[in-house]
């Protein structure tokens, strides 16, 4: 949203809420204009009660495939939804590779594939080479972002 703003010159008020229902509830009372988040507002859309304007992934939702991503309304921009499992550091290779074995192994359950459904997560399961190379480049763009904007630990007092 501060993305946005930045680019587009609008002047946000940004709300904080404890929970994502929350925002969700402040969304459809009136109380907030828009609101960007996971997809706990899934429900409301589906029922017509809101709408989406836009995906922040890099690829549309196959969910909302109607729904244009941010980088096809022009701007060099997204966000990557990612659940991520890890261990610590010193894991051995091996157990790191039955770990990943076994998770991606699990993924291709039915049971797997309706829980994502049901959250709106693509099923897009990656190894850890490359969520590694996913997170880094995020980390890189979003510190800019962040320093340009002044916000989280860039904060200008």
């Amino acid at each position: 949203m501060e993305y946005l703003a930045m680019k587009e010159k609008i002047k946000w008020i940004h709300v904080p809420f404890a929970t994502s229902p929350q925002s969700v509830a402040a969304v459809m009372g009136g109380h907030v204009e828009a609101n960007s988040q996971t997809p706990e507002w899934k429900e409301q859309v589906d029922a017509g009660n809101m709408r989406l304007l836009v995906c922040w992934n890099d690829k549309r939702m196959p969910f909302y495939p109607n729904i244009p991503t941010l980088k096809e309304k022009g701007y060099d921009f997204s966000v990557q939804a990612i659940i991520l499992l890890y261990a610590p550091a010193n894991t051995p290779k091996e157990v790191i590779a039955t770990l990943s074995k076994a998770i991606r192994q699990a993924s291709e359950t039915e049971e797997v594939k309706e829980v994502l459904k049901r959250l709106s997560y693509p099923h897009d399961i990656k190894e850890s080479d490359e969520l590694i190379q996913i997170i880094k480049k995020d980390y890189e763009l979003n510190g800019k972002l962040f320093k340009e904007l002044g916000i989280g630990i860039y904060k200008k007092e």
